[in-house]
């Protein structure tokens, strides 16, 4: 009987999961000091030492190892920065340590504003220079190589994607609008009056709980000049009418506590009918086929 071939893993690659460290922030804190760096993540060594035993192997083989264990850590992280005098302030000198406790934001472009890839717990550790020369010419920028060896009791606690509270309070996706989306659309059973929303979003794709400025105009086609090609019913569903810019074809507007602007249109005769919404400067557009008009 043939044997069943092996089943091949399926490893799609995401990129998502990956990591670019820049513009990272270590806050240091010895005593009741707390310094702040800008840096750039360079690399982290776990210094794991194991420690293994071997049994005998069977039928007089070669002795094989049965147990590995964690037997000693020296965990490091490394990061450069060019605030020296920053170091100097914290280290007493540009060749001095100092013991306190760190936490490390590691920061990557593809951040939502108020999240960051990686961070560590605030872990006890000391802080030195690495050995290397520090740039000082006035054809280089003052940098100089920061290592954090930690000692703490265990690994370094690192979660990834962190949500933080930027200065303000208020985190910065819930209010910073990124984009839009726009829906236009019959009702069930047709009657030839499109229904119409403007949902304003922030960068994590969340409905945006502000109220937001948007203008609005409709036409037969995408992105086309404003056009009357109806009615409009300016008792808006949801948001506040501000002013009609041009009869039935353009208004200004502000949407409700949950950033939806809705309204209704009544389409005559029936035909496309694209709904554009600009809001905050991000543009967006919707569409639909309006139908119902005396079938």
């Amino acid at each position: 009987m043939p044997e069943t071939p092996p089943v091949l893993p399926v490893a799609a690659y995401d990129p998502t999961s990956s990591v670019i460290g820049r513009s990272s922030i270590l806050s240091i804190t010895v005593g009741s000091t707390v310094t702040n760096l800008l840096v750039n993540y360079v690399s982290h060594d776990p210094g794991l030492e194991m420690g293994e035993s071997q049994a005998p192997g069977a039928n007089n083989g070669p002795a094989f190892t049965d147990r590995v264990w964690e037997k000693a850590r020296k965990e490091l992280f490394k990061f450069k920065t060019k605030e020296i005098k920053k170091v100097i302030a914290l280290l007493g000198s540009l060749s001095g340590s100092i013991s306190g406790t760190c936490t490390a934001w590691i920061r990557d472009p593809n951040d939502a504003p108020a999240k960051v890839a990686l961070k560590t717990d605030d872990f006890p550790c000391t802080i030195y220079r690495d050995t290397g020369e520090a740039a000082l010419s006035g054809d280089n920028p003052s940098e100089v190589t920061l290592v954090i060896r930690s000692q703490k009791d265990g690994a370094v606690d690192i979660r990834p994607d962190v949500a933080f509270t930027p200065p303000g309070g208020t985190p910065a996706p819930d209010t910073v609008v990124r984009s839009a989306t726009v829906t236009v659309a019959n009702t069930i059973t047709p009657d030839g009056v499109a229904h119409i929303t403007v949902q304003a979003k922030n960068a994590a794709g969340g409905n945006v709980a502000a109220r937001v400025p948007v203008e609005v105009f409709l036409s037969a086609t995408s992105y086309g000049a404003p056009t009357a090609l109806g009615t409009l019913n300016q008792t808006l569903v949801a948001g506040t009418l501000i002013k009609v810019d041009t009869a039935d074809a353009a208004f200004s507007a502000i949407t409700d506590a949950n950033g939806l602007l809705s309204f209704t249109y009544a389409r005559t005769p029936d035909g496309d009918l694209y709904a554009m919404a600009q809001l905050a400067g991000i543009s967006a557009v919707g569409h639909a086929a309006i139908t119902g008009n005396g079938e």
